[in-house]
């Protein structure tokens, strides 16, 4: 058949049937037919209904190009052939047992709870490095006494001038803030840390107030991943587990019913 005339006639047929009854006859080749209900079964309801036309007139045509191929090899008696007929059995099995399995894993539920308690007893397992600064900071409500901050720092050191001039409790320690990591200070603060060389101090200005702060120290060190971070591994872990542990309780359940036996 003539190529643009085969796909003439597969958009007429889609055309003409689209709107009728499932059991419209889409397309046929000699003897066999394709109904609009043995197309849709070749896909999801959403695959479906999201298909352009084309799209569709394209698996009719295809359809059609693989009955002709088929029905030659029928007629030519390879479909008879002791290898083919094994193969097409086998396509055959594999595509029930694949439905079967499917149909299963369709009933396998997760719970968040289930999820939470993988998380607890494995929580070694989910681990991250971080890196943390120490610095020091002194903390003032307004510029007043920046410069006279700054000229302090200049001429004696940091720990003194935050003694006597951070608004803050860190002042009795010197602005000694200890370790910190990302997330646990003002963005601006920890970006400004980033910039920042050791011993170097930077003034910041947030909406609290300014902060002059100084790079003393960093480290890198292992944190737990909070359950949020890892729930989406943890599902694939656990999805993985039930599905073996169903796939191994089919067959049993299906061997003990049924009657097997092996001469090989």
């Amino acid at each position: 058949m003539n190529r643009l005339l085969l796909f003439g006639l597969v958009m007429l047929l889609l055309s003409a049937c689209e709107p009728q009854k499932e059991a419209t006859i889409v397309a046929q080749v000699n003897d066999e037919v394709l109904t609009l209900t043995q197309c849709k079964a070749r896909f999801s309801t959403e695959q479906w209904n999201n298909m352009a036309k084309s799209q569709k007139q394209e698996f009719v045509e295809k359809w059609i190009e693989m009955t002709l191929m088929a029905q030659a090899a029928d007629a030519s008696g390879l479909s008879a052939q002791p290898q083919i007929k094994a193969k097409i059995a086998d396509s055959a099995m594999k595509i029930k047992a694949n439905a079967l399995i499917a149909q299963r894993l369709s009933q396998i539920t997760i719970t968040e709870d289930e999820l939470f308690s993988y998380y607890r007893v494995h929580k070694n397992d989910y681990q991250k490095k971080i890196k943390e600064y120490r610095l020091q900071r002194i903390f003032l409500s307004s510029g007043k006494k920046l410069d006279e901050v700054r000229n302090a720092i200049e001429s004696t050191s940091f720990d003194r001038a935050a003694r006597k001039y951070s608004e803050e409790s860190y002042a009795s320690k010197g602005g000694f803030v200890g370790w910190i990591a990302k997330g646990q200070t003002d963005p601006l603060i920890w970006n400004a840390l980033k910039s920042l060389k050791r011993y170097r101090y930077k003034t910041v200005e947030t909406a609290t107030g300014l902060y002059v702060v100084r790079f003393y120290n960093e480290r890198y060190v292992m944190v737990e991943k909070n359950f949020n971070e890892v729930k989406k591994d943890i599902r694939e872990i656990v999805l993985k587990k039930k599905r073996e542990e169903m796939y191994q309780q089919t067959i049993k359940d299906l061997l003990s019913a049924a009657d097997v036996s092996i001469s090989l």
